[in-house]
């Protein structure tokens, strides 16, 4: 039973999604995407600027600890405008 659980926990985890937004937009982005997101972030303009961005994208992929994993993340308007254009050219979606 308990090789069971951890199969699951291991599922649950994989297919966990970040959901960020400015509180009245949202993205959401599954954990498998992250690091690619994290990674194109990381040579915009702002990759820097906003280098709280990509470590959030990147931890939440590999996380250190519990609050890693959590599954909300708030941004500005600008910035999660910023975001949703990186990932939508990633995913072949008109921005």
């Amino acid at each position: 039973m308990e090789r069971n659980y951890l199969k699951n926990y291991k599922y649950i985890m994989y297919m966990t999604s970040l959901l960020i937004s400015d509180g009245e937009n949202k993205l959401s982005i599954e954990k498998n995407k992250c690091i690619k997101l994290e990674l194109e972030f990381n040579q915009s303009e702002y990759g820097k600027v906003w280098k709280h961005i990509g470590d959030r994208l990147y931890y939440f992929a590999c996380p250190r600890n519990l609050s890693d994993q959590d599954t909300l993340f708030l941004l500005s308007s600008e910035q999660l405008s910023f975001l949703k254009k990186i990932y939508n050219s990633l995913n072949g979606e008109k921005n």
